[in-house]
Formats: C-alpha cells, structure tokens, sequence
C-alpha cells in the first residue's frame, strides 16, 4: 500500500510543465467561478480567452464558447474602442495594473456603465 502511495507521489512531481499549466489555469477559472464581478482573461491581442459566468451574464451571454469569439473592444460602445485599445496598449507597454471606467454593450445592445480593473500577467516574457 505504502509503496502504490509513493508510486503514484512520484508520477505527480513529474508532471510536465504543459500539465502544470493547465491545471493552473484550471484551478483559476475555478476560482474566477466564484468571483461577484465580471472576470476576463484576453490574450496581447484583446482576444477573450476567458469571461466569467458572472461576466457572460453581465453582457447578455450564455455560454463560454460564444465569448471566445469576442475581442474586449467588442464589448463597449464603439464611442470608446479606441480608448479601450490605448489603455491595454500602456497596460502592457507599462505592466502597471491599472482601471478604466467605460460602458459597456450587451448582447441586446444595452449599454451598461462598468468599471475595468487590469493587471497584466505576462506568460513567457
């Protein structure tokens, strides 16, 4: 018995980086489940890689595969896309966490007044 525990033990640690990060990011959404608020992760090109069901629901979404398809400046009234754009831009070009007030579109075209709050994390450089 003790011997199956340690052989399984030692499986774990050799996990492969690849694993380790999915199952970080993983653990994340789980977390980010939980959150009040509207939570988002965006790739360097503003592409959503991931919206909370809090943040889906906030914007009149249903299902995680549909807010894939979006990039953030989608989300707002198209008055404030550029500025959106430039905020990310000094956000990564600072790598300072940072907030911006906008309004946001829905599906139904609703717009709604939110409040962005970003920190960078940077993967691989």
């Amino acid at each position: 018995m003790v011997k199956q525990q340690a052989k399984k033990d030692r499986a774990l640690r050799k996990e492969t980086p690849a694993t380790a990060q999915k199952q970080n990011h993983d653990s994340l959404d789980r977390i980010a489940d939980l959150i009040p608020g509207g939570l988002f992760r965006c790739d360097p090109y503003l592409k959503i890689t991931y919206l909370s069901p809090q943040g889906l629901r906030m914007f009149g979404y249903e299902s995680q595969p549909l807010a894939n398809n979006f990039r953030i400046p989608d989300l707002v009234i198209p008055d404030d896309r550029e500025d959106i754009k430039k905020f990310f831009d000094r956000v990564l070009t600072t790598r300072t966490p940072s907030n911006k007030e906008s309004t946001g579109l829905k599906k139904d075209g609703v717009q709604v007044p939110f409040l962005m709050l970003v920190s960078p994390v940077l993967n691989n450089g």
